[in-house]
């Protein structure tokens, strides 16, 4: 059984910046290697603008729960 590193509700950002983002939802990404690449949508909110992007658990790092930020975790 493959452990996610992350999971919805889990405050993370990009490793190449300080962007703040919640975990959404997990999948995985299907191709052609052996182990299963994980996919986390994250949102966050840019001017106001609530934003969506998928990233691989390689370009994200987890932020401790103290951090002040909203959880999208279930946002419609």
């Amino acid at each position: 059984m493959v452990v996610n590193q992350f999971k919805p509700g889990d405050t993370v950002k990009l490793k190449i910046s300080n962007q703040q983002m919640t975990v959404r939802s997990v999948s995985e990404i299907i191709d052609k290697r052996p182990s299963k690449i994980k996919n986390y949508e994250c949102v966050w909110y840019d001017n106001a603008k609530l934003q969506r992007a998928f990233f691989t658990e390689d370009v994200l790092e987890w932020l401790a729960p103290d951090h002040d930020i909203l959880h999208f975790a279930n946002y419609e």
